[in-house]
């Protein structure tokens, strides 16, 4: 009777934690919530004048549960220029026209139509919001469409991706979009806007002015007034004119550029940088060149765009590219305009172990199925367009993000490609920017950085005791 007793009460045990764990499992098998990307604001002007920019900022929050990643993507279906402004988000990238994108519907990568912008996050946690601020310049007058999207991708089920909006108008990737518009109109006209007439209009005494280019008409023109100087520069019938009073010393002078003198393009605004004057020339969305004016307005050639500026007056700038080409590969250059002596940095030779196993990759993938391409040709973006610098230690850093889609190009063309390992972004870190011909750099992948010093700002890497640390 005994036994019979203890039995019973071992089974009744035997239930109970069963029970128990039943209970528990209930509890840790409970739904969990799925991310959901509410797109909060679209701010944007209704209407803006060809050739001037105007500022783009979508703002995204992830109202549901933790999301493996989520991206912000805006992209626009007529001919503009746009950088990225402010995005606090992992990455941002623009893709060009002709960039590899995946495609929802083809289940595969497509060459973009048109341009594209997206902020990518990963994680994207519940509850956090992430914008994407951008730079728009139209070069067409009419409607520019803007199409806005944002998706999260779910967590342990099978890369599962929920797009918002959920129904809607169609990108070029296949996925509902929010479109929105905004009119481009022309340029006000000025039928007998004289040279005289915009210099009065800037509050400028024709008196000091000797001329006999006063009552000329002036066409394209670009004015910078402030405290220090004003300067005007557009086109008479001569060719290019600049007008330059730096107001201390109240004293103009001016000259005259013909179209030998003038980089390819058109003038689209003036900046300085304590001696020097830029004119800013733009050809087509990937291509702007800057001029550069001495103090006695001699013309100083840049192929590119200005990225950053030491204090002894060197300049970065962004190279050109090739704005229908297939592939987009950075490169960056440094000018000192003193010495009238320039260099490309990025990229630059001795190269180092990264590059050099990319290569190799990229080589043997031509020769495999004879293509005859330049191994070397294949997507490598400054990431996020940003060159930083440091003064006192003269150095500079940049980050480059190495699109291995360069692969995937050859989809179209029936070439079997491997899988896409996706992007990697890589550390140029470079010192004695200063004396061009000492110049060094180090080549470190972004997680190797990040696993020896944390996530830490890059310009940190260019104090005094880290960069010692990295170089030695």
């Amino acid at each position: 009777m005994k036994a019979l007793k203890n039995i019973l009460l071992v089974g009744m045990l035997i239930i109970l934690i069963a029970s128990c764990e039943r209970r528990e499992q209930g509890k840790n098998t409970r739904p969990v919530s799925p991310p959901h990307a509410e797109i909060i604001s679209v701010k944007m002007p209704d209407t803006e004048m060809v050739n001037e920019p105007i500022f783009i900022e979508v703002t995204v929050t992830n109202n549901g549960g933790d999301a493996k990643a989520g991206d912000i993507s805006v992209s626009f279906s007529n001919n503009t220029q746009v950088s990225i402004i402010e995005a606090d988000t992992t990455k941002a990238t623009v893709y060009p026209v002709g960039s590899q994108i995946w495609s929802n519907t083809e289940k595969k990568t497509i060459p973009s139509k048109y341009l594209l912008v997206e902020a990518w996050q990963e994680p994207w946690k519940a509850n956090d919001t992430h914008r994407l601020k951008l730079k728009v310049i139209p070069f067409t007058v009419g409607t520019i469409r803007i199409l806005v999207r944002a998706t999260m991708t779910v967590p342990k089920d099978k890369g599962r991706i929920i797009a918002t909006p959920e129904t809607g108008p169609l990108d070029q990737q296949g996925f509902p979009v929010q479109e929105y518009a905004t009119t481009v109109v022309a340029q006000p006209q000025y039928q007998s806007e004289t040279l005289g007439n915009v210099l009065a209009e800037n509050g400028i005494d024709l008196r000091n002015i000797d001329t006999s280019e006063l009552n000329q008409k002036i066409k394209s023109y670009s004015v910078l007034n402030d405290e220090k100087m004003f300067c005007i520069a557009g086109y008479l019938d001569d060719g290019l004119c600049i007008y330059l009073l730096r107001k201390e010393q109240n004293k103009w002078i001016h000259r005259t550029l013909d179209e030998n003198e003038l980089p390819p393009g058109y003038l689209t605004g003036i900046d300085y940088f304590k001696n020097y004057i830029h004119l800013s020339f733009h050809l087509n969305p990937s291509a702007e060149f800057t001029l550069i004016l001495s103090n006695d307005l001699e013309p100083h050639h840049l192929g590119g765009w200005v990225l950053a500026i030491f204090d002894d007056e060197t300049i970065v700038s962004h190279n050109f590219q090739v704005h229908f080409s297939p592939l987009h590969h950075a490169g960056i250059s440094i000018y000192n305009p003193h010495i009238k002596q320039g260099q490309q940095i990025f990229p630059m030779e001795p190269y180092q172990e990264f590059r050099l196993e990319h290569i190799k990759k990229v080589k043997a993938f031509y020769e495999k199925h004879s293509i005859d391409m330049d191994p070397e040709s294949f997507n490598a973006d400054l990431s996020d367009g940003e060159v930083v610098i440091n003064n006192s230690t003269h150095s500079l850093a940049f980050v480059i993000t190495y699109d291995h889609q360069y692969l995937n190009y050859w989809n179209d063309k029936n070439i079997e490609v491997p899988q896409d390992p996706g992007f990697t972004e890589v550390v140029y870190i470079y010192r004695n920017v200063n004396n061009i011909e000492e110049i060094t750099y180090k080549e470190i992948p972004l997680s190797d950085l990040k696993e020896r010093y944390g996530d830490i700002p890059i310009s940190e890497y260019l104090k005094p005791e880290r960069l010692n640390e990295i170089f030695k």
